[in-house]
């Protein structure tokens, strides 16, 4: 593997803003299927780079310290921004409100904090946590094969959950699915991460080489397929939920593997990666705080509403970035380091 991410670093800054726009829900309509790419890059990028390292790792005993250090470095991630967005998250989450026991709201808790979301879209970073850690061990006594054939069912079923919720639902499953959900969405939790890590690492370890004659063009009839799944599925059912589609796993793919192999050099690399971790981290909980405090004060429209929301949460979390980014340069706020 070469040693030179930059393109990474700049891919994930701009799939930061896809999510942005996706939560402010910018043109739906029309640019959902690629909004929907940007997770799945984010966890494919991951699993790249983790496992690329570890096959330059010569002991097992190197090899489990670097998983230990990249678990903690998540933890610290998680921590961090639980602790200062808490008074958000207190309001989005209704956890402690009289009609819930205390012991049933730290439970909510700890259970959200595994299986699901804390702070606004903190699911990512448990997710990808939980998912490497299996990937990392399973990989061992399974191998990457079927490892990777698991990992597409588990994520076929996620789909069921999401877009095809009602379209089971004709099947008579929407009973055993709700039930289900009541611990844990598949969609927004580490069993939809699995096959992204094990993409990831399949191709961090495959020696071939990757032709741009065939993945470019495999990636745009991809790209339309995946348009066509989406807008079937819309015109024949309602989507009630629309993380996960069937075609994103070959559109991720050969989008990575042709990101991959784009040779560019950027001064600015490393503080775009930081920028996409910010962004990531910040923006769900500052749209929850415009809805509640900033639209009533004005006259929008839907349309008008969702590019005001994108635009000023962009804004903010550029510019919390850049303060963040400059005041953790001083001794007294080098914790500030743990933001991203």
């Amino acid at each position: 593997m070469r040693k030179n991410y930059d393109i990474l670093d700049l891919t994930k800054f701009i799939l930061s803003f896809f999510i942005v726009a996706l939560h402010s829900n910018v043109l739906p309509d029309v640019m959902i299927p690629i909004y929907r790419t940007a997770v799945p890059l984010f966890f494919i990028i991951s699993g790249y780079l983790f496992f690329g390292k570890q096959a330059t790792l010569t002991d097992n005993h190197a090899k489990q310290s670097a998983l230990f250090k990249y678990i903690k470095r998540n933890l610290l991630l998680y921590l961090f921004w639980f602790v200062v967005l808490l008074p958000i998250t207190l309001k989005v989450r209704q956890y402690f409100v009289p009609s819930v026991s205390i012991g049933r709201s730290i439970f909510n808790i700890l259970r959200n904090f595994v299986l699901g979301s804390t702070f606004c879209a903190s699911w990512f970073i448990m997710a990808g946590v939980i998912g490497t850690f299996l990937v990392f061990y399973l990989s061992k006594v399974l191998g990457n094969k079927i490892l990777l054939i698991l990992s597409v069912l588990i994520y076929i079923a996620c789909c069921g959950f999401s877009s095809y919720y009602n379209i089971l639902s004709d099947f008579g499953l929407n009973s055993a699915m709700d039930s289900f959900s009541t611990i844990l969405h598949p969609y927004n939790s580490f069993p939809v991460a699995l096959v992204w890590i094990c993409i990831g690492k399949c191709v961090a370890e495959s020696n071939r080489s990757h032709s741009k004659k065939w993945v470019l063009p495999s990636l745009a009839l991809s790209l339309g397929l995946l348009y066509a799944e989406f807008f079937l599925i819309t015109k024949h059912y309602k989507i009630s939920h629309n993380d996960c589609f069937i075609m994103l796993i070959p559109v991720c793919t050969l989008a990575f593997l042709a990101l991959k192999d784009i040779h560019i050099s950027l001064r600015y690399a490393k503080t775009f990666r930081k920028l996409s971790t910010l962004i990531y981290t910040m923006h769900d909980s500052f749209i929850q705080c415009l809805y509640w405090w900033i639209i009533p004060l004005f006259n929008l429209n839907a349309v008008q509403r969702t590019y005001f929301i994108f635009l000023v949460v962009l804004a903010i979390c550029l510019l919390f970035s850049a303060i963040i980014l400059w005041l953790e340069k001083f001794k007294p706020f080098k914790f500030l380091k743990y933001a991203h």
